[in-house]
């Protein structure tokens, strides 16, 4: 028989109310977790901890569980917007998460980025001088009219930023759809498509939760990469620990150019891999002083 959850306070906040809500959604539909995992396609704990009332879950999983669940996510962007806002995360209250149902998509990726948003964006991913983007989609172009066929592979070049530093990435930059392009540069992660292909746990030795290692998929584009979900745990016990995160794919022996980035209480994606030749598995590594761990996702496509 199922543990049962610890009770939550509606009446402390905003997040320990959305989750309280969350509960009462799944026990008027009478799914377990592991039910509901079934139908959500995110695991059993990454659904429990939406629940949980610790912070509030990700737009994209809150999606999930209502559907999953019977519901209407349109009815829940409120709710899930005040217990964003209440947990400090007011930007990413603003937009979507990654994979959003197509009625949630605009067609300019920037749209969806506000200022506070881009900020932080830029901390986490690292910008891209304006002079290589030209250059690199420039080239790339060329070789595209040129061969009729896919632009050629390129690394992205990454250095670092603060969000005091101006900024270097500019409106309307985007790249080519090749392997190690960035998801959000390359508009893949705005394909209304989107969704997660496996989700595996990420545990320290004495199997502490850090987070999730997730394989995320653009149809559109034919690519995938990687994800880290941070767990409560994580979020509120390892500020300052690194996140590493490695697409591969076995078929051709491609090891995509590792994404790592120092933990700052959000999630993180890596680099993109294609997917026409062969499916790509994620590796997600994180190196903390209270303990790490490491989680490899099925490879997928």
């Amino acid at each position: 028989m199922p543990r049962p959850e610890r009770p939550v306070d509606a009446a402390e906040g905003p997040v320990q109310s959305f989750a309280a809500d969350l509960r009462k959604l799944r026990a008027e539909c009478g799914l377990t977790y592991r039910e509901l995992a079934n139908t959500a396609h995110f695991s059993k704990a990454t659904l429990s901890s939406a629940a949980a009332g610790h912070r509030p879950p990700t737009w994209e999983v809150t999606c999930a569980y209502v559907r999953a669940c019977g519901g209407k996510p349109e009815d829940w962007r409120e709710r899930w917007q005040a217990a964003a806002a209440a947990a400090g995360l007011s930007a990413d209250a603003a937009r979507p998460a990654q994979g959003r149902n197509a009625s949630d998509q605009s067609d300019d990726a920037s749209a969806h980025i506000p200022g506070g948003r881009l900020s932080r964006l830029l901390t986490r991913r690292t910008a891209l001088p304006v002079l290589a983007a030209v250059l690199v989609t420039g080239a790339a172009m060329t070789a595209i009219w040129a061969g009729g066929g896919a632009g050629p592979t390129t690394t992205e070049l990454r250095t670092s930023a603060s969000a005091s530093a101006p900024t270097a990435r500019f409106a309307g930059a985007r790249q080519p759809v090749t392997d190690n392009g960035d998801p959000e540069r390359t508009r893949c992660a705005f394909d209304p498509g989107v969704r997660t292909l496996d989700s595996v746990e990420i545990n320290t030795a004495q199997e502490n939760l850090l987070g999730f290692a997730e394989l995320r998929y653009a149809p559109s584009c034919q690519v995938a990469w990687g994800r880290f979900v941070p767990s409560s745990r994580m979020t509120y016990l390892n500020k300052g620990a690194t996140v590493s995160v490695t697409a591969r794919r076995p078929a051709t022996a491609t090891t995509g150019v590792p994404y790592r980035v120092a933990f700052d209480g959000q999630a993180a994606f890596g680099n993109i891999l294609r997917t026409q030749r062969g499916c790509v598995e994620v590796t997600v590594t994180i190196h903390a002083a209270s303990g790490g761990g490491s989680g490899t996702t099925r490879c997928g496509r």
